[in-house]
């Protein structure tokens, strides 16, 4: 059985079992991937999923407005979710 460490304020290490095992252990390497899948599948909604996978595939950050602003100026380079591609010549 796995067990956890704690530390007093002495920083000597306790050790204790975990209270109670996460529901996707299982004996099978397969099963436990299948439970834990499922388990972010329910714990997900998926129109974030699909707002992550989005970002995963331009390289965007995902978050509030005030998100991006301040990784914005910590970094000092620009940063928008904008559409793939170059934007279109205007006609003239």
């Amino acid at each position: 059985m796995a067990t956890i460490k704690r530390f007093n304020k002495k920083s000597q290490a306790k050790t204790r079992p975990p209270s109670r095992p996460p529901s996707f252990v299982g004996k099978k390497k397969q099963d436990r991937q299948a439970a834990y899948a499922q388990f972010v599948c329910d714990t997900v909604p998926e129109g974030e999923i699909k707002l992550i996978r989005d970002a995963l595939q331009r390289g965007q950050l995902t978050g509030s407005e005030r998100f991006r602003r301040e990784v914005s100026r910590r970094l000092g380079i620009r940063i928008s979710n904008k559409g793939p591609g170059r934007p279109k010549k205007a006609n003239k």
